[in-house]
């Protein structure tokens, strides 16, 4: 074999066809990346004129990086996070497939991936209460800052991640942890919110009642949940109930300059 060439061992379909990764030097031992894990990960382009870069991978190429499995640094985090969750420490493999981004153009991903190292955190059946809210609160923060870059998709995926760490703390926790029960909600109630205003960016209306909806019973006094469900009963034409729901807002923050303009506007179509 010459110098400097690497042999395909084995072809690898995801079952949700999501990536084909090609193995050329097989790990080590048996356990694998799971969420939360932290990895030491060598990327390089397969192709010199690929048009992939360290912005559409969001991390730097041909050198050691660090990538946190549920981060989700870029467009491509999800196939890098799917594909090093099915990899053994020292794997080399390369993935091709097809990758959305924010500004909806599909980039053609061609990467090799050397996973050098891996530390892995507890799982979340035996985290405790306290170290799910913290988990759900970074992915929080994390779908938070994606979201102002305007990676909607992504960032909606980090809101749906932290709602699983919150539901996962069941009643019994709650019971043995009280301080936890306010943040929680408050949390919760967040999440919903902000998977809301994804939804609301893509025109998905009858999502984002359901999420308000789901918000207001935590906080029936929340002036954004109230907004938010009247834009999207807005969007789907249902002018009595938007008005409804921007009267509460009213009620409660009387000044509010948004929720008087979209309640000027309801009114125009209730004439």
């Amino acid at each position: 074999m010459a110098k400097g060439k690497e042999t395909l061992l084995l072809s690898w379909q995801a079952p949700d066809k999501s990536f084909a990764k090609c193995i050329l030097h097989h790990g080590i031992g048996h356990e694998t990346p799971t969420e939360g894990a932290t990895c030491t990960v060598e990327l390089t382009p397969l192709r010199p004129d690929s048009p992939v870069d360290g912005a559409v991978i969001g991390y730097p190429l041909n050198e050691d990086v660090t990538i946190v499995l549920g981060d989700r640094k870029s467009c491509a985090s999800e196939i890098l996070d799917k594909c090093l969750a099915t990899m053994k420490q020292g794997e080399i493999c390369t993935i091709e497939t097809s990758v959305q981004c924010c500004c909806e153009t599909a980039i053609e991903l061609g990467v090799k991936i050397q996973l050098k190292t891996f530390a892995k955190t507890p799982d979340v059946f035996i985290m405790t209460p306290a170290e799910k809210l913290q988990r759900a609160m970074d992915y929080k923060e994390k779908g938070k800052e994606i979201f102002q870059k305007g990676r909607i998709q992504c960032a909606f995926r980090l809101f749906a991640k932290a709602l699983k760490y919150l539901i996962m703390i069941t009643g019994k926790d709650v019971e043995l942890s009280n301080e936890l029960l306010a943040p929680r909600q408050q949390l919760k109630t967040l999440c919903y919110l902000n998977m809301a205003a994804c939804q609301l960016k893509r025109k998905h209306y009858q999502y984002v009642v359901e999420n308000c909806s789901k918000a207001l019973s935590l906080d029936g006094k929340n002036v954004k949940g109230l907004y938010r469900r009247a834009q999207a009963y807005t969007g789907l034409q249902e002018y009595e109930n938007a008005k409804e729901d921007l009267e509460l807002a009213l009620n409660i923050e009387p000044t509010n300059k948004a929720v008087k303009e979209l309640k000027q506007k309801v009114h125009m179509h209730l004439l």
